[in-house]
Parts: C-alpha cells; sequence; structure tokens
C-alpha cells in the first residue's frame, strides 16, 4: 500500500492515488455539480456552455464543502496543456480538471466532454477530438486514469449506452482498446450510465483507463 504522502511519480504511485478514492470524490462533485443544473435547458446549448455551468456548480459545490474531504480539492476549466511546443492561446485546453492537494504530487483527473445528439454521432466522442485527445498523448500524458463525458442532448441515456458500446466495439482495435472492450462501470451510485475501458497509448508506452459518464441534458 503506498502512502499518500509518499514521494511518488511512478505510474505506479499514481495508479494507487487514483484508484479509487480520488475517482470516486471525482465523480461525486461531478454529480453533484450536474444535479444543481437545470438538465432541460440545455438541449440546444454548446458543449462550452455546458461545460462552463458544469464546472461553475462544482465550485458552488467545493465552496460550500458538504464533505470534510472536499477542502482538499479544486476545479478548473480548459486548463491549458503544456506539450512544450505549442505556446499561447494555440495550446489545446482540457474541458475540466479536478486537482487534489491531499497527495503528493497532487492528484490530478481531466475531463474531455462531447455532446450526443443529433448531428453529434459517437464517432466524433470516440474520434481525434474526444476519446482521441488521450489516446494521442496531448491530454493526461502523465496519468494513468482519466475520463470522458457524454452530453446527451436527444435521445436517451440508455439509447447512448447502446451506440456507445457498439460503435466501441467495431473499433476496439484502433482505439487501442485491451480485449474487455467497454465495460459498465458504475464508480458510484448515482451515475449508472457509466462505464470504463482500457487502452494502450503506444506514443507514451503506457496504458491508460478511461472512465465514460453520459450525463442527460433535455
Amino acid at each position: 500500500m503506498i502512502n499518500p504522502r509518499s514521494p511518488a511519480g511512478s505510474p505506479s504511485a499514481n495508479a494507487a492515488v487514483l484508484r479509487p478514492l480520488f475517482v470516486r470524490h471525482v465523480h461525486e462533485l461531478l454529480y453533484r455539480g450536474y444535479e444543481r443544473l437545470s438538465a432541460s435547458a440545455y438541449c440546444t446549448a454548446q458543449e462550452e456552455q455546458i461545460t462552463g455551468d458544469l464546472k461553475s456548480e462544482i465550485d458552488k459545490v467545493l465552496d460550500e464543502r458538504p464533505k470534510r474531504w472536499m477542502i482538499h480539492y479544486f476545479s478548473a476549466e480548459e486548463t491549458p496543456v503544456s506539450d512544450g511546443t505549442t505556446k499561447g492561446k494555440r495550446r489545446r485546453k482540457i474541458d475540466i480538471q479536478v486537482t487534489s492537494s491531499r497527495f503528493a504530487p497532487r492528484a490530478r483527473f481531466s475531463f474531455e466532454a462531447k455532446r450526443l445528439g443529433r448531428r453529434h454521432p459517437v464517432s466524433i466522442y470516440l474520434g481525434t477530438a474526444g476519446l482521441g485527445r488521450f489516446l494521442c498523448g496531448d491530454y493526461a500524458s502523465e496519468s494513468d486514469e482519466a475520463g470522458m463525458l457524454g452530453y446527451v442532448q436527444s435521445g436517451s441515456l440508455d439509447d447512448w449506452s447502446t451506440r456507445l458500446a457498439a460503435d466501441f466495439g467495431s473499433k476496439a482495435t484502433e482505439l487501442g482498446a485491451d480485449s474487455a472492450g467497454i465495460k459498465a462501470q458504475q464508480v458510484i451510485d448515482q451515475l449508472p450510465n457509466s462505464f470504463w475501458s482500457i487502452h494502450r497509448r503506444s506514443s507514451l508506452n503506457r496504458m491508460i483507463r478511461i472512465y465514460h459518464t453520459l450525463l442527460l441534458f433535455h
């Protein structure tokens, strides 16, 4: 068992920190922020608006601190990625990043969000501007875990869960997924339409576990 305060920067140490306590905390913050939104008001909203409002509500939860552990957490929206080459406004930005100061080094969890609905198919969610950001190493290059958010703006969560599983299965090799594919995984009970998948990132020579969460916005 790795001590949370151990000087650990290795992939195995980060995994021990993130799994399962940190991931559970991150998803509880996600849910608590989401439940404060009027989801039906976002049926035609752009991804940036939904993400901005969701992050704002997460911040309110952290300000109120209904649980003691939240004192160690903070969130950021559109966090610029430092890749050593791209500078200034041209840098790619992580949609939402949750950080905990409880651990050393600090534990960080990145979310990339994509709309799901008319003209917003699963192929975009799984594509180079969605899940692909993590797989190529642009995002969360130093992490072993990260998250994808699907903002469902038409249809049911169950329908989109089925589509996600089907499309993922047909592209598993392309996505570098392991033999388990994408599996149902409830990190917390309040988020039933959630999954995880494990991928090889050849450019980084390391694996990443992706937590997929679908949220209704209509």
